[in-house]
């Protein structure tokens, strides 16, 4: 995809060499990038189908004039077939373009109809500098929303939702190229994370365009609709998705740029030190979902757990010991390595000792061979919780009663 946009910002940097201007020298036809067959899979907006959508923004005088000269340094860019130049430029009319709109001096202040054409124009300014456009819901303009442009050379940088629900804080010189950052609330269901452990809206997405991965970790945090009781509180975790469907629980920090008190209608209200239920917040180089995640699974016995035997005999396959992972809500945690094994002071022997659970939680030992009954004839059973999270009875005890 980036070779046929470098393509179209060659072909669009031909076609301003040869098209018509006005007076300021920049071209007055349109000159749309699908135009040429060779750049047919690549469908910019024309010049002056993105000067409508800037007039359309900006309130005549001086901040049109400022974004038309921002559009103007692009467009100049372009002719001279400059590809780091026009990004660059783009970036500047996206910041100049954000900042004026979180100050609600656009067309149309902060609605509807601002916020889809604040997402058009970003797009659009993306696709003419050969970058994939961002495609940023319209809603990520909105007050659940924030958007923010970030640079190698940046300072420490804030960009937090007007709500103050969810937000993040960039340290300085963290960004490896200059990108822009969106926050945007998702719905709460269906739940986003790669993750079988109890997950809790509300929900973010996080994500940078062009994607990059930080330097340096960033603090982000989002608030949660629910009153926790304290002890299920204190064990939530901010976790977000990696990559190829991996999964990663946050070490637990506070974000001192969110606000929680008042999210509503069916959420927070009041203090939330009092009420159990807060923001969350963790560090992290990279950009995705991100949510409220209980870190808490519990192992159960799926077997008896006391059986009669014969001494030196194998146990029936019926009767072999068995457990099962499930979280508070009672789903089924599968993919945990689960080791039964003979304990000190315990005779007999056991076969096929490391399982894994299956796609119902359930983790069966594979062979027990009974010792003479000398000593206890038992087997313990215990889960290698996900990293971060915790296993609540693990290690199990399972008893043969020899006569």
């Amino acid at each position: 995809m980036h070779s046929r946009l470098f393509a179209a910002f060659a072909g669009l940097a031909l076609t301003l060499s040869c098209s018509t201007s006005g007076p300021d020298g920049v071209p007055t036809a349109a000159t749309g990038l699908g135009q040429s067959s060779a750049v047919a899979a690549v469908v910019c907006p024309t010049v002056d189908q993105t000067r409508a959508q800037i007039v359309a923004l900006f309130p005549a005088g001086d901040l049109r004039g400022e974004a038309v000269a921002r559009y103007d340094a692009i467009l100049r860019a372009v002719r001279a077939n400059d590809l780091p130049g026009a990004q660059a430029a783009m970036f500047r009319l996206v910041d100049y373009a954000l900042g004026k709109y979180s100050q609600g001096l656009l067309i149309g202040g902060r609605r509807s109809e601002a916020q889809l054409g604040m997402s058009n124009l970003l797009n659009g300014l993306y696709c003419t500098v050969a970058l994939p456009p961002p495609n940023f819901p319209p809603a990520a303009f909105g007050d659940a929303g924030a958007i923010g442009v970030i640079t190698p050379t940046s300072p420490l940088t804030q960009i937090v939702t007007p709500t103050q629900f969810a937000g993040i804080e960039v340290q300085p010189a963290a960004a490896p190229t200059t990108t822009v950052i969106a926050v945007f609330r998702l719905p709460d269901s269906p739940a986003p994370l790669n993750t079988p452990l109890d997950q809790y809206p509300s929900f973010f997405e996080f994500q940078a365009s062009p994607a990059v991965t930080l330097f340096q970790d960033a603090v982000v945090g989002t608030c949660q609709v629910a009153n926790f009781p304290d002890v299920i509180y204190a064990r939530l975790k901010l976790g977000h998705n990696l990559a190829n469907n991996g999964f990663e629980l946050l070490p637990r920090v506070t974000p001192p740029f969110l606000n929680c008190t008042t999210i509503g209608p069916n959420g927070l209200t009041g203090d939330p030190t009092v009420n159990g239920g807060c923001c969350l917040g963790g560090t992290t180089k990279n950009f995705s979902p991100f949510g409220a995640v209980d870190t808490l699974t519990m192992l159960d016995a799926a077997s008896l757990v006391t059986i009669g035997g014969s001494p030196n005999s194998p146990v029936p396959s019926n009767q072999l010991p068995a457990i099962q992972v499930r979280t508070p809500l009672g789903k089924p945690v599968p993919g945990l390595a689960v080791t039964f094994a003979i304990p000190a002071g315990s005779e007999g022997s056991v076969s096929g000792a490391q399982q894994v659970t299956n796609a119902n939680g359930v983790a069966k030992l594979g062979g027990w061979t009974l010792g003479p009954g000398q000593l206890p004839n038992t087997v313990t059973a215990t889960a290698t919780p996900l990293p971060g999270s915790s296993v609540a009875r693990n290690g199990s005890l399972f008893t043969a009663i020899l006569p």
